[in-house]
C-alpha cells in the first residue's frame, strides 16, 4: 500500500485532529486509531516532507522543514477550527511540543505516543532496520514485520547510501535535547504513552516528564516502538477517545 497523507475535511467542523508521524515513518502508523475520531471532525493525518518516497527524498529534507510543515499546518487549522487535538508518534511528538511552546492557541490537548525525548537504540532495532533494508523479514517475526510496515521510505539495499541520512538523525538528537529544555513552557495538556519494550525510545523519556503540570504518563507493558499488542491498541484507542471527549467539552478559546 502506498504511503500518503490522509485528509478528511468536514465543512463547518468545529474540531480537528492533526496526526504527526515519526522519522522515516508513515501516516499509516495511525490507521488503527482513525475509527475513534468522530465523523463530524476534520482529520489531517499528514505525511512529512521527504517521506513516502526514496531514501534520497528523505536525505534532502531536514528537521527545519518538518518543523515548519507542522507549524504551518497548525496555523492553517487554527483559522478553520475552534478546537484542535494533536496525536503523534516518536519524532512527531517533538514537533508538536515545539509548536505548542511557540503557539498553543486552540490546542486542547495532545496524545503523544513514544515521544522521542530520550533516544535509546537497542540492538534489535538495528537488526530489524537491516532486515527491512535488505527485505529479509523472517517469517513469524512480528517485530520485524511491524518495523517494515512502519517504514515510510523505500528500502535501499545499497547500504552505504544510508550514510547520507546521518545528518537527519543528528538533527533528531539535537531536537530531542532542545525540546527537553522547553518542557516547562508547554501549557497544552499532554498525555504521553511509552512502551515497556520500546527498542528506540528510552523510558528515561517518561521520567523527565513525570510530575510536570499538565502532563500525564502511561506505560504500555506489552508493546514496542512500532508493534502494539491488541490489548495495548485498545488502551490507545481509549486514550484517544478520552482526548476527543475533553476537546468536545471545551468551549471557546482556552484560558
Amino acid at each position: 500500500m502506498p504511503h500518503s497523507s490522509y485528509i478528511r475535511v468536514v465543512p463547518g467542523s468545529r474540531c480537528a485532529v492533526l496526526f504527526l508521524h515519526g522519522i522515516l515513518g508513515t501516516p499509516r502508523h495511525f490507521d488503527f486509531l482513525l475509527e475513534s475520531i468522530p465523523a463530524d471532525w476534520s482529520v489531517y493525518n499528514m505525511q512529512l516532507d521527504g517521506h513516502g518516497g526514496t531514501l534520497r527524498d528523505f536525505t534532502e529534507s531536514s528537521m527545519v522543514r518538518w518543523q515548519a510543515q507542522a507549524d504551518l499546518t497548525l496555523d492553517a487549522l487554527r483559522t478553520r477550527h475552534e478546537c484542535i487535538a494533536v496525536v503523534t508518534h516518536s519524532m512527531g511528538g517533538l514537533l508538536a511540543l515545539a509548536s505548542a511552546v511557540k503557539n498553543g492557541e486552540k490546542l486542547r490537548g495532545m496524545l503523544l505516543l513514544s515521544p522521542a525525548l530520550c533516544i535509546g537504540v537497542k540492538p534489535v532495532a538495528c537488526l530489524n532496520a537491516l532486515r527491512v533494508a535488505l527485505d529479509k523479514i523472517p517469517p513469524g517475526n512480528a517485530l520485524a514485520a511491524a518495523t517494515k510496515k512502519a517504514c515510510g521510505v523505500a528500502p535501499e539495499k545499497r547500504l552505504w547510501r544510508y550514510l547520507a541520512a546521518l545528518p537527519r538523525f543528528i538533527e533528531l538528537l539535537a531536537k530531542a535535547h532542545r525540546v527537553r529544555s522547553l518542557l516547562g513552557l508547554v501549557r497544552t495538556p499532554c498525555h504521553l504513552v511509552f512502551c515497556r519494550r520500546d527498542e528506540l525510545v528510552s523510558l528515561r523519556s517518561a521520567r523527565c516528564t513525570a510530575g510536570r503540570p499538565g502532563f500525564s504518563v502511561e506505560i504500555l507493558e506489552h508493546s514496542g516502538h512500532f508493534c502494539y499488542s491488541e490489548e495495548d491498541k485498545e488502551l490507545l484507542r481509549a486514550a484517544l477517545r478520552a482526548l476527543v471527549c475533553r476537546t468536545q467539552a471545551q468551549q471557546g478559546p482556552p484560558a
